[in-house]
């Protein structure tokens, strides 16, 4: 059986979907309390507000907190949570934590495109 935070998810994943992003949030938000978040809805919270363009420190802040609680089998990964952590950055407009967010992640993942199209963005070449 499905359970709350299950169906909120899965409601939420489907209003991020459809760009409806603040519907979105409301539920991705009641499954991240304090004690024992539901990690898929932590991440998506903060994706949910790269996406929409709103409220990037905010999606710093839910992004940091996914990594300390993540472990290496984590999805999305640790790297994927650098990487967006970095798009956040940007949005603030805070480059140099930009850049070192996009290190971050091909530190835990050398082949993560993404990150490496971000810094050539920027003009850093490593």
């Amino acid at each position: 059986l499905a359970t709350q935070q299950d169906l909120n998810y899965q409601l939420a994943l489907g209003l991020q979907n459809n760009r409806q992003y603040r519907k979105a949030l409301k539920y991705f938000e009641e499954n991240i309390g304090p004690d024992n978040p539901h990690m898929l809805s932590l991440y998506q919270a903060a994706k949910t507000r790269i996406l929409g363009g709103f409220e990037p420190d905010v999606a710093i802040k839910i992004l940091d907190r996914y990594i300390q609680l993540a472990d290496k089998n984590s999805q999305p990964s640790i790297a994927g949570a650098y990487w967006r952590t970095g798009i956040a950055c940007e949005q603030a407009g805070d480059t140099e934590r930009a850049i070192t967010s996009y290190r971050q992640c091909l530190k835990y993942d050398a082949t993560f495109s993404e990150s490496r199209e971000a810094l050539a963005k920027l003009g850093v070449v490593d």
